[in-house]
């Protein structure tokens, strides 16, 4: 399976996005610091509800009791799935300890970053192939 991976740094945190297609569709794996399985997302391409043309994605989430990584899994699974016309899953986990609100700033900044790049990486994933 090839996969295309990227790492995102703000101070002393980091979060590695691997990317890899799974026959047609891509799989996201999305970790940090004592990586885990918190959340997985399953996005599945779909017109705009809005009816005008763009392609959007609809998502269901599964959390395990207590993980609140969906905030950076979510957006980027229905990103992907609108850009590439696949479905996609987005899992992982990102764990450190104590973090307070500056701190969950920064990974809230790393995935803003992501979904900036997002195009980017399915163009990268798609030389790899």
């Amino acid at each position: 399976m090839i996969t295309w991976r990227r790492e995102l740094r703000r101070g002393e945190y980091a979060v590695c996005y691997e990317l890899a297609m799974l026959g047609e569709d891509l799989m996201v794996c999305v970790t940090g610091g004592e990586a885990h399985l918190g959340s997985a997302v399953l996005a599945v391409h779909r017109p705009s509800l809005r009816d005008d043309g763009t392609d959007s994605a609809t998502s269901g989430v599964l959390n395990v009791a207590g993980h609140k990584d969906e905030f950076m899994l979510r957006e980027l699974a229905e990103k992907l799935s609108a850009l590439s016309g696949r479905q996609v899953i987005c899992f992982g986990g990102i764990h450190y300890d104590g973090l307070g609100p500056e701190e969950l700033a920064q990974f809230a900044d790393m995935n803003r970053q992501a979904l900036e790049e997002a195009p980017q990486w399915l163009a990268q994933l798609r030389e790899l192939q």
